[in-house]
This record gives C-alpha cells, sequence and structure tokens, in this order.
C-alpha cells in the first residue's frame, strides 16, 4: 500500500502498515500523465487532468477536495481518488445499458492509464462477474490486453472480481511477479440503475471485500462509485454487515479526491442483453 492507503486502513483497523515501496515519484506520475493529456484524446480528459494536478501540486480546480481537510490537519493525500459516476440516462433505461456505459467508462480510464504509464501494473477490481466481463470487453475493443488464464504471465493488466483475486493473489505472486499489489487499482464500486439498487448493496456493502480491492495499490488508488451507493437508503444500512461496509467507503471519500463524472447514451448492445440472458447477474 501506499502511505495514503495505509493512514486510511490504519484508521480503520487501529494498526500500523507498512508502505510498499512505490516504482516511481507521485509528483512524477502526475508530469507523465499531464504530457500524455497534451496530445491524447481522451474520454475522461477532465478527470485525469485534475489527477495530474493533484499529484504534481496537491490542488485541482476540476476536483473537490478530500472532506476530512477541513477538519484534520496533516499530509495532504496526492493518491487517493474517488469518481461518482452520475447517469444521464431515461429513467426506464434498463439494468443492461447503466452496466455497458459503466465499463466504457472504466475500459477508457484503464487505457488512459496504461498508455500513460507504460510500465505500471495495473488491477481492475469489480464486484460482479458480469462488470468484470464487459469491462474485459471493452478494453478488448480498445486494443488493451488483460491477464487471462492463458496469457497470464505476459499482461500487466489485470481485471477480476474481488474474490478471484482473493483467491487468486498466492498463484498471481508467482505467475507475474507482481505480489499481492499492483501500482495502480481501479476499483468498481457503482450502481447507477436505481430500480435495482436496493438489492445489490446487500452485496456491495461488505467490508472485507471493499478492503481487498482497494488496499491493494502501491501508488495511485481510484474507486469507481455512484450517488446511491454513497447515499443509500436509510433501510440499506440496518444490517450491521452493511454499516460496516458503507462506513469503510464513505471513510475513503473523506480522504479521497471527489470527482464527478457523467455517463450517458441512448442505444443498448444486443449483445449485452443476449449475455444477461445466457449467464444471469452474478
Amino acid at each position: 500500500m501506499n502511505p495514503n492507503l495505509c493512514n486510511f486502513v490504519e484508521l480503520i483497523y487501529q494498526k500500523k502498515f507498512q508502505p510498499s515501496p512505490i516504482r516511481r515519484d507521485i509528483a512524477r506520475m502526475g508530469f507523465v500523465m499531464s504530457e500524455y493529456l497534451e496530445s491524447a484524446k481522451s474520454e475522461v480528459h477532465l478527470f485525469l487532468k485534475g489527477v495530474s494536478e493533484v499529484m504534481q501540486f496537491g490542488k485541482s480546480e476540476t476536483m473537490n477536495k478530500p472532506p476530512s481537510l477541513e477538519n484534520v490537519k496533516g499530509p495532504i493525500p496526492t493518491s487517493l481518488f474517488l469518481v461518482n459516476l452520475v447517469p444521464r440516462l431515461d429513467q426506464w433505461a434498463p439494468l443492461e445499458l447503466h452496466l455497458k456505459l459503466e465499463a466504457k467508462m472504466v475500459a477508457n480510464l484503464v487505457s488512459d492509464l496504461s498508455i500513460a504509464f507504460e510500465e505500471e501494473k495495473i488491477f481492475v477490481v469489480t464486484p460482479h462477474r458480469v462488470q468484470r466481463s464487459l469491462i474485459t470487453s471493452e478494453l478488448s475493443c480498445l486494443g488493451v490486453e488483460v491477464k487471462t488464464a492463458q496469457n497470464g504471465d505476459s499482461k500487466r493488466i489485470w481485471a477480476d472480481t474481488t474474490e478471484r483475486m482473493q483467491g487468486e493473489l498466492s498463484s498471481i505472486r508467482v505467475k507475474l511477479s507482481i505480489g499481492s499489489e499492483a501500482d495502480i487499482v481501479v476499483c468498481v464500486f457503482s450502481h447507477t440503475h436505481k430500480p435495482s439498487l436496493r438489492r445489490d448493496l446487500d452485496f456491495l456493502y461488505n467490508r472485507p471485500r471493499l478492503n481487498v480491492a482497494i488496499s491493494r495499490a502501491k501508488t495511485l488508488s481510484i474507486v469507481i462509485s455512484s450517488e446511491g451507493v454513497l447515499n443509500p437508503p436509510v433501510e440499506a444500512l440496518v444490517e450491521k454487515g452493511n454499516l460496516e461496509g458503507f462506513t469503510y467507503l464513505k471513510a475513503f471519500q473523506e480522504r479521497a479526491w471527489n470527482f464527478h463524472q457523467i455517463v450517458e447514451g441512448n442505444m443498448v448492445d444486443k449483445q449485452i442483453i443476449k449475455y444477461f440472458l445466457d449467464e444471469g447477474y452474478n
């Protein structure tokens, strides 16, 4: 974990953690990103511009600073970021379209990160298999090669569910020589489809799952979430387990730079619908 993450996890678990050595200086990574954005046509340009500014200077004109800075004195975190997805869709838009658009946004972000940072290893962590499949498919369309069971020893980008990641860390440590962490971790804990939100919150608010996903970053940790997950209905927090997971996620939000990212679209991919009919939402 990077020092910012160590400070965060220490507050949650009330114990000391040792930061991992990072591949290169955080400010230097911010400069590399700014150079990339000068010529790149990114779908998430404003977010990455903010990331670059924060990593270099500890401030940004495009992001909301960590709320905790208002009340807590200490070093400014420059490697923790939270993206709040804001859907601009018809109220009758199906779940499939929401997931498709979320996956597109994540894939565009990961593609930019992989191009800007040519050496850094990247984990993309999702709670559901269908999200992993959609993101992997979108990355493939963008020409980004992702680790699979067949090519795991030659790829620096890995997209998988939290459970599979936790279960395979020991074998991945040998196959990829990257240990249980990656330079950059993108955690996808969003759900923008309001009609199905409540039933998914019981799954998303799992503190061990959140911890496994978020705490794997050596340098840069990005959490993708949404308004319904960050500010849920009160009944979703009645159970102790849900409340603990929600508290963990909100604690990260308090210490991270916050950005609102619009996702929009008006067409449903027929292949995605077929996938849901064949595989189900898991």
